[in-house]
């Protein structure tokens, strides 16, 4: 046990130059160990109640990053318009699934944006927080890019403003949209876009 904390204690001092508070600790930690370093017994007990109380602050550590990112949620949900899902939630099983019924994934959150803004906050939530990103049009895509596990989808599949203009003969349209929705619109002006032949797919492509 001795050596054990000796070795530790040597290990630790060599970043001590870059920290005064880590040094004071080792400092603190290299007398407690010279103290105890007399009886074995005494070492063995310090190393349990040390152990115990680690557990402790791990626990402690586990419901302060939770209650953190309920924060950040509710944070994010102040700041969005549209639905946010999260497993568990009556809508979760409908909102992951994607085309390509042989993808099974869960993502940590799926953020159904209604606008420019809610697409920027779910961006910027995702950022803050490192997590893996998909972004879902048509949900199209064979090999799920869509969706992810574990990370947060970026739904645009409630984006579906449309504007045609046929003195132009131009349309402007969000991302949710799918190529039938178009067609039909821009059919009644008697204008046709090129694009894809399956009509429930996602004008932003295999999304």
């Amino acid at each position: 046990g001795h050596d054990a904390l000796e070795n530790l204690a040597a290990a630790a001092r060599s970043f001590g130059d870059n920290s005064p508070e880590l040094f004071a600790t080792v400092e603190s930690l290299a007398g407690v160990t010279e103290t105890l370093a007399e009886n074995d017994e005494d070492v063995t007990q310090f190393m349990e109640s040390l152990a115990e109380v680690s557990e402790d602050l791990a626990g402690e550590s586990d419901e302060l990053e939770a209650a953190l990112e309920a924060i950040a949620r509710a944070d994010l949900a102040r700041q969005f318009r549209g639905e946010l899902i999260r497993a568990g939630d009556p809508p979760y099983e409908a909102a992951r699934r994607v085309w390509n019924g042989a993808i099974d994934r869960r993502p940590a959150l799926v953020a159904r944006c209604t606008g420019v803004a809610d697409v920027r906050a779910a961006v910027r939530f995702a950022r803050e927080r490192q997590l893996v990103v998909a972004v879902r049009g048509g949900g199209h895509n064979v090999g799920g890019t869509a969706t992810c596990d574990g990370g947060i989808v970026i739904d645009l599949a409630p984006m579906k403003g449309l504007r045609v203009d046929p003195v132009t003969r131009t349309a402007q349209a969000q991302p949710g949209l799918l190529w039938g929705e178009v067609d039909r619109d821009t059919q009644a002006f008697g204008l046709a876009t090129p694009g894809g032949i399956v009509t429930h797919t996602g004008i932003g492509g295999l999304t």
